[in-house]
């Protein structure tokens, strides 16, 4: 147990444990950093298989995995890959991360996914339109990606 004290407050930690071994399967874990709870108790999180040696593993130069957890964080569930990153992979069009995730109103999951060409050799850049894509069945199934604006992605 960690204990961080600050003034009046305080606040017990467990122990961290590791969640996504990257270095004992040989991948890199750069980008997709998302998670979202979408139902009491029950969340969803994105995490990038990528290249460990495409720019010292600081690429998008893979596919993205998901997680789900249905009590509270404490566990999760075998990888299970994110089928609009892996299509994009395989097709050569570009390498997908999922930057965000949100619950909506209606309890699905919206997964907001940046695009990036496979062809520069960060594969970060150049960033295009984003795109969503949504399961309607907590994670089950995804439905087909969809532009969220038009205007390309910048970085501030």
């Amino acid at each position: 147990m960690i204990t961080i004290e600050h003034g009046h407050y305080r606040v017990l930690i467990d122990e961290p444990t590791v969640y996504v071994d990257n270095e004992k399967r040989k991948r890199s874990g750069h980008m997709t950093h998302a998670m979202t709870e979408f139902a009491p108790g029950t969340f969803i999180d994105f995490n990038a298989n990528c290249s460990p040696t495409r720019c010292g593993g600081h690429s998008v130069y893979g596919w993205v995995e998901y997680r789900i957890s249905r009590d509270g964080g404490k566990t999760y569930s075998e990888p299970r890959d994110f089928p609009y990153s892996v299509e994009s992979f395989l097709e050569g069009n570009w390498t997908i991360s999922v930057e965000k995730a949100v619950t909506a109103p209606d309890g699905s999951i919206v997964a907001l996914c940046l695009r990036n060409t496979m062809l520069e050799e960060v594969c970060c850049e150049p960033w295009l339109t984003p795109m969503c894509v949504r399961s309607e069945d907590g994670g089950e199934t995804w439905g087909e990606p969809y532009e969220c604006i038009t205007l390309p992605a910048k970085r501030s």
